[in-house]
């Protein structure tokens, strides 16, 4: 075979396996986005996550991902700390091919959070705690080790939020949690690699849920507090009135009164 034939075939050959690379990557696209996602979710929350479905349409920008679960932290009772209905997003095709993608705009919603608080700690400060572990060993490792994938999110929203909280001392509650908006999250110059973005992506969330948590279980406790001593402390302001109506005479709000005026 002469050496034209031999480099033509070899040349053929190359574009027939990078074809058939191409078509593989691209009809398998939402299995190894499931994949990727599953695998630097469980990274970087150091908990088993799960996720039923991705749907990423590359030529209209679009795409979707259904029933997506955060398992909860040893030593607490319920199944998942986050289940989160649909995800969608909104894609720049150009940025594709680019070095870093850009995702337009990030729609998480119907997100349910389960919060649970047993002695001092509570599951969502395990997991705050995961990503600040997670961050700290990312730091330590050398640049040329870093995800080849780089993502950028110029819009994120949460919404249509459910928070409920279990307490040892008062019972299950349901909590607010508003939308939550944040913007610009890694840039279209320099990206996140996806265990960065997951960090950024999670992290307003459960500092928002964190918040409502503390002050949900500090007004539980106060009503806690007023309902067992509430009844005491009134008779106790009824017997000092008695005895202030006692040393003061029948007339003994008027001059209370008067000695408030003074003042």
């Amino acid at each position: 075979m002469k050496a034209g034939k031999i480099i033509l075939v070899l040349f053929l050959a190359v574009v027939l396996i990078l074809g058939v690379g191409v078509w593989y990557l691209f009809h398998n696209k939402n299995s190894l986005i499931r994949e990727l996602i599953i695998r630097t979710g469980t990274d970087v929350l150091q908990t088993p996550v799960s996720l039923e479905k991705v749907d990423i349409k590359l030529t209209e920008g679009s795409g979707e991902l259904n029933v997506f679960a955060v398992a909860n932290y040893e030593g607490y009772a319920a199944p998942n700390l986050i289940v989160v209905e649909t995800v969608k997003l909104d894609l720049d095709p150009t940025s594709v091919v680019g070095d870093v993608i850009v995702i337009e705009e990030l729609e998480i919603s119907g997100i349910s959070i389960v919060a649970e608080q047993k002695g001092t700690s509570t599951n969502l400060q395990s997991l705050l705690k995961s990503l600040s572990s997670g961050e700290s060993s990312e730091t330590t490792q050398d640049e040329s080790e870093s995800e080849d994938i780089k993502l950028a999110v110029e819009k994120l929203r949460f919404v249509n939020n459910s928070l409920s909280l279990a307490t040892e001392d008062y019972g299950t509650h349901t909590l607010s949690l508003p939308e939550i908006v944040q913007t610009d999250i890694g840039s279209r110059e320099r990206g996140l690699t996806p265990e960065q973005l997951a960090a950024e992506i999670v992290k307003p969330l459960i500092a928002k849920a964190k918040q409502q948590v503390e002050k949900g279980i500090k007004d539980l406790a106060k009503a806690k507090l007023e309902e067992k001593y509430g009844e005491q402390i009134e008779k106790e302001k009824n017997k000092l009135k008695e005895k202030l109506q006692d040393t003061l005479g029948e007339d003994a709000e008027e001059k209370l009164k008067g000695l408030k005026d003074l003042f």
